[in-house]
């Protein structure tokens, strides 16, 4: 819930609950495994769109090669 009400990435979360790391990562391969075929579903849908909106939410972005730390990422 903390993830995405507070907009926390994966890496802040860990940090934060660092001693449930490796746990933290079994879920997210859990959810994965339960979500893909939703997701396939979703996908082959949207790909019979003839166009899609998408939000251009701005993100500040991590240590990423060539970028600030401050400055933005599009989503």
């Amino acid at each position: 819930m903390a993830k995405h009400a507070n907009f926390l990435t994966l890496y802040r979360l860990e940090k934060i609950l660092k001693p449930y790391c490796t746990t933290m990562t079994n879920w997210v391969i859990r959810q994965y495994g339960l979500f893909k075929p939703l997701a396939d579903l979703i996908r082959v849908r949207l790909l019979t769109w003839d166009y899609l909106l998408a939000d251009a939410t701005r993100l500040q972005a991590l240590k990423e090669n060539g970028k600030l730390v401050t400055s933005d990422k599009w989503r």
